[in-house]
């Protein structure tokens, strides 16, 4: 396959359907075969465009929702089914870039980012409708 850059992450998701690598400036999913399909190829499901160089990702435990940080400091939170109307929020607060992130829950109601520094930083959802 065609990266377009340096293969930086590579994720799976708890149920080991998807797989996420992060390359470039994008992360992209792929769905992984059945383990009774020993040879079947990986299939690319979709392409996400990401701010900066994605550096990691991870998926929450339901595998709905996959976060990717980034070397512009910067976590965005991205649905793994198209939603429409859906805009992925950018969460940014750290000074330096993403080292790893992590989601809290089975319904991802945090979201745990690193940076290089050290420093951690809690997202949390809050619905104000």
């Amino acid at each position: 396959a065609e990266y377009g850059g340096t293969v930086r992450a590579l994720e799976f998701s708890c149920d080991s359907k998807l797989l996420s690598i992060c390359y470039g400036s994008s992360v992209s999913l792929w769905r992984v075969p059945p383990a009774r399909r020993q040879f079947a190829a990986l299939a690319l499901r979709r392409r996400i465009p990401v701010r900066g160089r994605a550096l990691c990702t991870a998926f929450s435990a339901n595998a709905r929702w996959i976060a990717a940080g980034s070397d512009d400091c910067t976590v965005t939170v991205f649905s793994v089914k198209h939603r429409r109307n859906y805009v992925p929020p950018t969460l940014s607060a750290h000074r330096h870039p993403i080292v790893d992130v992590f989601f809290k829950g089975d319904d991802a109601e945090a979201v745990y980012s690193i940076s290089r520094d050290g420093t951690l930083i809690h997202w949390v959802y809050i619905c104000l409708l």
